[in-house]
């Protein structure tokens, strides 16, 4: 079993193309990275509202999508991309799963993640 931790992207970014992990800026993308560290995760990868699930050294450029804003089949179609992905590196059924997000990012994930956590309320 894993520990996989899934953290939000955030409205703060560097405006040019870099790592994920690098794009995203702020103080509480710089608290959820801590969490990263701390927690000492086998993976992580971050959820973004445009791209779905990002490989932390994904190069990804700058962009302004917020999935919070979408409609609800749109969210739909981008949780059912990010399990597809997260299919492709951790077992959905036994790796246990840490999710830092507001709830509009974890609704449609969780049904389909067999053990997850989610540590802390995002808003």
């Amino acid at each position: 079993m894993q520990r996989i931790i899934l953290i939000a992207c955030v409205k703060e970014k560097r405006t040019v193309a870099c790592a994920a992990k690098a794009l995203y800026q702020g103080e509480l993308f710089a608290s959820w990275l801590e969490y990263v560290q701390k927690e000492q995760a086998d993976q992580w990868f971050i959820l973004s509202g445009k791209h779905g699930l990002l490989l932390p050294d994904e190069v990804i450029a700058p962009y302004d999508v917020n999935l919070n804003t979408q409609p609800e089949s749109v969210q739909k179609a981008w949780a059912k991309h990010v399990l597809h992905r997260l299919d492709q590196y951790c077992d959905l059924e036994q790796d246990e799963f840490h999710i830092i997000c507001n709830p509009t990012y974890y609704r449609d994930l969780v049904p389909h993640i067999k053990h997850h956590h989610i540590p802390f309320v995002v808003e």
